[in-house]
């Protein structure tokens, strides 16, 4: 008599991080946006069609997923085999949108929510945003530049005096 087969086949634990992710990805980028929009009026609609101005609200959100999934396929791909303890990257990433903004993940965040915001015309969605923001600029930032540096030291300590903290140009020291 042999052992009788699973019905399901074992999942690794990459994958099962990979599933659990992506359920609070959609959650956290579209479900929870969508059901603040419901709360209060969706401004530039007409007869439940949004206006142009609302679809660029589409466009803005795509642009933020795209750069989250640049930056997370910078990410898994810097470690040589994946990690499920490790939440930084083995070493310090600068290429790509990091050449940037030192928190290219942070600002493709805001976009999406941002985004969605236009799109559903809604203030309960944008307050949202602008608490998020001030979450991520006051306690997430801050916390991960300690964290940053403890690890990199001078290597961080060039990178941030080099590519600004959000966008545009970074001041002179």
């Amino acid at each position: 008599m042999g052992t009788a087969k699973p019905i399901f086949p074992r999942l690794s634990p990459m994958w099962s991080i990979t599933v659990a992710g992506t359920i609070r990805l959609v959650i956290f980028y579209g479900i929870v946006p969508w059901a603040l929009s419901l709360v209060g009026a969706r401004y530039g609609w007409s007869e439940g069609i949004p206006s142009l101005l609302n679809i660029l609200g589409l466009v803005i959100t795509g642009g933020g997923v795209f750069v989250l999934l640049w930056c997370t396929s910078l990410h898994i791909s810097s470690f040589s085999k994946p990690s499920p303890i490790e939440s930084y990257p083995p070493l310090l990433l600068v290429g790509g949108p990091y050449r940037f903004t030192r928190n290219p993940m942070y600002v493709a965040d805001l976009a999406i929510w941002l985004g969605w915001a236009l799109f559903y015309g809604s203030i309960p969605v944008l307050l949202a945003t602008l608490c998020f923001a001030a979450i991520l600029a006051f306690v997430s930032v801050p916390a991960e530049e300690r964290q940053l540096l403890a690890r990199f030291g001078d290597e961080y300590q060039i990178y941030k005096s080099s590519v600004p903290r959000w966008m545009g140009r970074q001041p002179a020291p």
